[in-house]
């Protein structure tokens, strides 16, 4: 539930690594702690980069990167 009040916005996120379920996205976490997936080169690991949540899941959160 907690997840569902980040839908909509922009958060900043810590680019980890390649997310586990899609070799054409990136993961990485918000200040806070939350798991955010989105399409991404390999390259913004350790990056920290705006991304839009469209999506929340129960474990974690689905975006695209913003570049304004």
């Amino acid at each position: 539930e907690s997840n569902r009040a980040y839908a909509g916005k922009t958060v900043e996120v810590l680019v980890t690594g390649p997310a586990s379920r899609s070799a054409l996205q990136v993961s990485g976490r918000t200040r806070t702690g939350k798991l955010v997936n989105f399409e991404g080169p390999r390259s913004l690991e350790g990056r920290l980069v705006s991304v839009k949540i469209t999506r929340a899941g129960q474990n974690s959160l689905e975006g695209v990167q913003r570049f304004d």
